[in-house]
């Protein structure tokens, strides 16, 4: 595999070189833009480099994710050698998938080990992480969000009791409304 061009990724996604200029010097054409992402992602995780990660979120935000991508977001999460679990956290409560829950309680009990997030203090990410717990509104995921009411965590407990409170209103509305889905374009939501 060979090793990105991650600088020219980001000038592409703060419009400093154009698509083309891109495609040309990147070697690829746009409709592989998302394809891109998956092996960037593979890349990262082999080197442990976050900046790859960064890039390759860039690259999906911008042009759409692979199919299938769900399962690498899963991956992703766990890690602590990159910097976007936020990012990462976004996307599960777009692709509302029930098979996320495990993976947000691992996200919700690993951030006091993300030095990175240390200026939370409040709550932001644990806000984040619920919220996907109510987009996907399962009773599974209603439980887990009953869990963290009795967080010995004040941003936690506190932001879970709201959470709770106005969980099957909230849980509806976010059905209700269509998946502003950074999925590949013209594709399916990620399964």
């Amino acid at each position: 595999m060979s090793p990105p061009k991650i600088d020219l990724i980001f000038d592409l996604l703060l419009e400093e070189v154009s698509e083309d200029e891109f495609s040309e010097k990147y070697g690829i054409n746009p409709d592989q833009f998302s394809a891109e992402v998956s092996r960037l992602i593979d890349l990262a995780h082999h080197e442990h480099d976050g900046d790859t990660v960064e890039a390759a979120l860039g690259l999906g935000f911008r042009y759409g994710f692979p199919d299938r991508f769900l399962d690498e977001v899963h991956r992703l999460i766990p890690l602590r050698w990159h910097q976007r679990h936020e990012d990462l956290v976004g996307l599960l409560q777009e692709w509302r998938n029930p098979r996320s829950i495990p993976i947000l309680a691992t996200a919700i009990e690993q951030k006091p080990a993300l030095k990175y997030l240390d200026y939370d203090d409040y709550g932001a990410y644990y806000k984040k992480c619920l919220w996907a717990l109510v987009a996907i509104g399962t009773d599974e995921a209603r439980d887990l969000v009953g869990k963290y009411t009795d967080s010995k965590i004040p941003e936690l407990r506190d932001e879970a009791i709201y959470r709770l409170s106005k969980f099957d209103d909230d849980a509806k509305w976010s059905k209700e409304k269509p998946p502003r889905g950074p999925w590949r374009k013209g594709g399916d939501k990620p399964t």
